[in-house]
């Protein structure tokens, strides 16, 4: 099988790709990447799908995703920007913004395939992963309301992205109900809420309930008897050693002022919960009210509930599938959430929110023509502000994944001049951010640094304070942009301490990372090696093997930048032999260019030779310092001519990335040639 798209051909057949007919990457992973993009084609990929197939039984997180992204652009020759080659889909995932077309060939599978002074990786195989970025030009950038739809008011859901888990499927176990000084009457309870909980669990695609007859045929004496269960660990592990099960729900009912009250605890190998408890006006209401909460409690992706309950019909039933929808809406669940939902609007067809986030689901899973269709069916004169800017902020989502950027922010600048969120500074904040973020992207950097600061000043306003150290983390995104690096890493600072001061570990660890390599790049070369120290250490504590290689590998360049090219080398030989134990791929090839580099720095020619045959396909660098590294190795072979032929060759094909810095080490190959000499290249 092949793929073709613009100028460059996909051979599943012998796992490479090509450009011209000529091979520029046999790197799996973007092999795999590129698959999984063209089969989506024209649809977009959905990340936590790409996460799923490119990291099976492995723990990753977006920024793993990100990275390799990254990596293929740039040997794509790909800089992301203005919607290039791989789309980004705000919210969704990434699509191939070139036609797509395949043809068989031979049917085919996709292959599944130091001194104690100096730190050294660690040896320990470890299953966490994570990825930042590499390289001093590539920055993150956490819009945070970007793809989130949700209702002026509440806190889109937050999502650790540095330490996301591809999620385990949850076995619960419901018991049956504990009557507390009930009537006979009240006997039905105690399988009949049982089963309605187990049944509306077992329909979150996460969630996998133990059949009640299982739970009661071996737990058949809690049937009988007058007091409750002892809910301690003990009981926990007997449980679930008979039942297989990863949780157990425990159910309370009582009567208060003739008024049900019913409350659930959890029992996990994490311990037991406090007692929640709910009282509506009767058994039925209560417990939907409760499996509303127990669900958001199970499911370890929600960790900012989003309420529902000012977007419900006047159907109960309808409400549930509805619920349900949104929530595997979140999850990435794209096909149970466009099941739930029609289900919802075949009860209620007039239900305006399951059909907006029917819009939603089109929108993420690609389908941008229906969701288009869908808002406009939805949008009329004189709709409730709620329900008005939710269908703005998406068709705004949708403008900027067709490409229509200006399109996108005219329509994100009218929702902010409208002033539908002036009374909500959270949802300000937002749109703000959405701003920000997507001027930085097209380079107006003065333009986003304004957006950024009203961001962060509305984030402040609404006491919100995760939004906040997300603004000034972008902020000091631009700042690193506009080379204006002390400023950046002042702001870097700050973001870091609020991510601390709310437990967001994983986005404080980005920040300091980004500290260090920012001060690397201002030639603060002790301090970056200080830090990379420390930062090595606190990713052995939380078991992330890939950040641990990656600071590992920034050590080895501080000591290329400080031109310790023993030790240097020294570093990167550890780093090579730890990574041929690993699957990270484009850390491997990363480190086999640095590698090269630091060999011709050495003046050893053979051994730059034979590392630049470790690297996968053609060389493809736009740094300055790699970049016109095969011409080089030709200079230092004594082949003058075919040296600078090679070095304008690379040039032609940089084209607008080319830079006064280039030229510099091209004006020295051209001295050599001149001088018919060999001569050392400082670059």
């Amino acid at each position: 099988m092949q793929y073709v798209f613009g100028q460059f051909t996909l051979d599943l057949q012998s796992r490479r790709l090509m450009r011209d007919n000529q091979v520029i990457s046999d790197d799996q992973k973007v092999i795999e990447l590129l698959r999984l993009l063209c089969e989506a084609y024209p649809q977009a990929a959905d990340k936590h799908r790409l996460i799923k197939k490119l990291w099976p039984e492995q723990v990753v997180s977006d920024w793993s995703l990100s990275r390799l992204i990254s990596d293929t652009r740039q040997i794509l020759g790909d800089t992301g920007k203005a919607q290039g080659l791989i789309q980004t889909i705000r919210g969704k995932g990434f699509r191939l913004n070139e036609v797509v077309t395949g043809s068989e060939s031979i049917d085919t599978s996709p292959s599944t395939t130091q001194p104690a002074s100096d730190p050294q990786p660690s040896q320990q195989p470890v299953t966490t992963s994570k990825r930042l970025f590499i390289g001093l030009g590539i920055v993150a950038l956490l819009a945070l309301g970007i793809g989130v739809s949700l209702i002026p008011g509440n806190p889109p859901p937050q999502k650790d992205l540095t330490t996301q888990k591809v999620q385990e499927n949850i076995r619960v176990a419901v018991l049956p109900v504990y009557l507390e000084g009930t009537q006979a009457i009240d006997d039905w309870v105690k399988i009949g809420v049982m089963s309605l909980a187990s049944e509306q669990l077992d329909k979150y695609s996460s969630i996998s309930s133990i059949p009640v007859a299982t739970v009661i045929g071996q737990l058949g004496n809690l049937m009988t008897e007058t007091t409750p269960p002892p809910l301690d660990n003990t009981f926990y592990q007997e449980t679930c050693e008979k039942l297989g099960c990863t949780h157990v729900i425990a159910i309370q009912y009582r009567l208060e002022n003739k008024k049900p009250i019913l409350g659930y605890q959890v029992l996990s190998s994490s311990g037991i919960s406090k007692i929640s408890e709910f009282m509506e006006a009767d058994v039925i209401d209560t417990a939907d009210m409760m499996l509303d909460h127990l669900a958001s409690d199970l499911l370890p992706n929600e960790t900012t509930r989003l309420s529902l309950q000012d977007t419900y019909s006047a159907n109960k039933k309808a409400n549930r599938d509805y619920a349900i929808g949104v929530h595997e809406l979140f999850s990435g669940d794209l096909k149970s959430a466009k099941q739930y939902l029609e289900i919802a609007i075949e009860k209620v067809p007039d239900f305006f929110w399951a059909k907006a986030y029917l819009a939603e689901v089109d929108y993420r899973g690609g389908q941008l023509e229906a969701a288009l269709n869908q808002i406009n069916e939805l949008k009329r004169p004189n709709l409730e502000p709620t329900r008005a800017y939710f269908l703005e902020h998406l068709l705004s989502n949708v403008l900027y994944s067709q490409g229509k950027l200006s399109e996108s922010m005219d329509v994100t600048r009218q929702l902010i001049d409208s002033g539908i969120v002036n009374d909500n500074p959270l949802g300000l904040a937002k749109e703000l951010m959405n701003m920000g973020t997507s001027l930085q992207a097209i380079g107006k950097l003065d333009e986003a640094e304004s957006y950024l600061i009203k961001s962060l000043q509305n984030y402040q306003k609404a006491q919100f304070g995760e939004g906040e150290g997300k603004a000034i983390f972008n902020l000091a995104n631009v700042y690193l942009t506009k080379d204006q690096k002390d400023k950046a890493i002042d702001y870097y600072q700050q973001a870091r301490e609020i991510f601390k001061k709310y437990q967001m570990n994983g986005y404080a660890l980005m920040a300091k990372h980004q500290i260090a390599t920012t001060s690397l790049s201002s030639g603060r070369y002790q301090y970056a090696e200080n830090e990379l120290r420390l930062l090595l250490d606190e990713y052995r504590k939380i078991g992330d093997e890939e950040g641990e290689l990656i600071a590992y590998y920034d050590l080895a360049v501080v000591s290329l930048e400080k031109q310790d090219f023993v030790e240097g080398a020294n570093r990167i030989e550890l780093l090579l032999k730890r990574l041929e134990q690993t699957s990270y791929d484009y850390l491997k090839q990363q480190s086999y260019r640095t590698a090269v580099k630091i060999a011709l720095m050495l003046g050893d020619n053979e051994k730059a030779k034979a590392l630049f045959a470790k690297v996968d396909g053609e060389w493809v660098d736009s740094r300055a310092a790699y970049a016109l590294i095969p011409a080089h190795l030709i200079l230092n072979r004594g082949e003058f001519k075919q040296a600078l032929d090679k070095a304008n060759e690379i040039k032609q094909k940089l084209a607008n990335n080319w830079t006064d810095a280039h030229e510099e080490v091209l004006i020295q190959i051209e001295e050599a040639v001149k001088q018919n000499k060999i001569i050392p290249l400082n670059y």
